[in-house]
């Protein structure tokens, strides 16, 4: 007999967080699990689950948590989410859960309606919580949180060995990695063509990608001064950034940049795309510009497709890619550091395309999805028994 889970997302957008959830909602044993997903409003993440056929609820509510410029807006938060716990627990009586499965720290409501409720919960951490940069903080403080976290679970789910320092060496926590998705078949040379062409990317163009939300917190800013400071010496340069944008302040910022050193040529922003596979078939680098990765999903992404990476060493990133064997890294995010980084890449071309086979030879090997789906599994059968 199947049991009902209710996977509660924290965003309602197809993020790599949020994509991590539908594909591990999609690929449960639908035997053993009845996948029902709770959203804190209409998005694309709900289409694409009601796509493949996932019941969806709408629950709204905040952030409990923030980054800690935004601190002060926490009190407020949970003033208004007094309302979403009530309303998560009917919820979860309602559809006869029998487990809620949160899928970010930055949500508390699922913890708090299980207690509730009466019923196991599972948390899925995808954010550094450690020091020495958090990337959410309550403003009761990191430890608070830590254990406030183990407390309300049965079981938490980390994307990595950096992700789970947070946490001491307490037994309940487990690594799940992001896993390699079904289209990261090797792109034959007539897709990579033809994506070039229909984005106006010339054969001899030289193209480097950012994949991911456009925010502060990912360096598109960062990646946009390199391509600059290496434009004189390789106007063959172009710049992609792939990602929704959430952040208006952040993309204004951006484009008023892209004007002011006469880039709209050389860089864009081609904003969120269903296909981004296709995309990185035209790349010939993709740049991860932050260092606060819990994981690196656009990472692990390329080298699955063989396509170089070059990425600031910290965080996660160090578990997907080897410097100087499947990638280069970076030891700073800093703007001349990527550019010299780039620029190895473009004066060698053969030893980059080498370590991109390598790369990919090594992700299939390491990340498969079966094998990160069956870990989830047995948590959740762990946490129902």
């Amino acid at each position: 007999m199947s049991r009902t889970v209710l996977f509660l997302s924290h965003t309602a957008e197809l993020n790599g967080a949020e994509r991590w959830l539908l594909e591990a909602m999609q690929a449960l044993d639908r035997s053993r699990f009845r996948p029902v997903l709770a959203l804190p409003g209409a998005g694309p993440l709900g289409e694409a689950a009601a796509a493949g056929g996932i019941e969806r609820v709408v629950v709204p509510s905040r952030w409990w948590l923030t980054p800690r410029a935004r601190l002060w807006t926490q009190p407020l938060s949970r003033l208004l989410n007094r309302k979403s716990v009530p309303r998560l627990t009917r919820v979860l009586r309602e559809k006869k859960a029998d487990l809620v499965f949160t899928n970010s720290a930055a949500f508390l409501s699922g913890a708090l309606a299980a207690r509730a409720a009466g019923i196991p919960h599972v948390w899925m951490i995808h954010e550094l919580l450690g020091p020495p940069r958090p990337q959410l903080l309550s403003f009761r403080g990191r430890r608070w949180l830590s254990r406030f976290i183990l407390r309300s679970s049965a079981s938490v789910l980390v994307n990595s060995r950096a992700a789970a320092k947070a946490f001491g060496d307490d037994a309940r926590i487990s690594i799940v990695y992001n896993w390699i998705p079904d289209w990261a078949g090797r792109p034959a040379p007539e897709e990579r063509t033809d994506v070039r062409g229909r984005w106006a990317v010339a054969d001899g163009d030289f193209l480097c990608g950012v994949v991911g939300k456009v925010c502060e917190d990912k360096g598109q800013r960062e990646v946009v001064l390199a391509a600059d400071s290496l434009r004189a010496r390789y106007p063959r340069l172009k710049l992609f950034l792939v990602g929704s944008a959430p952040d208006a302040r952040y993309t204004r910022s951006l484009r008023a940049l892209l004007r002011a050193r006469g880039l709209d040529g050389t860089v864009v922003l081609t904003g969120y795309q269903e296909d981004v596979h296709s995309l990185y078939a035209a790349m010939d680098l993709v740049v991860v510009g932050s260092g606060r990765e819990s994981f690196g999903r656009a990472a692990l992404e390329a080298c699955a497709l063989g396509v170089p990476v070059l990425a600031v060493r910290g965080g996660g990133i160090g578990e997907i890619v080897e410097d100087g064997k499947t990638g280069r890294l970076i030891d700073s995010g800093r703007p001349d550091a990527i550019a010299a980084g780039i620029e190895f890449v473009l004066e060698h071309p053969g030893e980059a395309k080498e370590m991109a086979e390598r790369a990919r030879s090594e992700a299939r090997a390491r990340f498969d999805r079966e094998t990160q789906v069956r870990k989830i599994e047995s948590v959740l059968e762990a946490a129902l028994g």
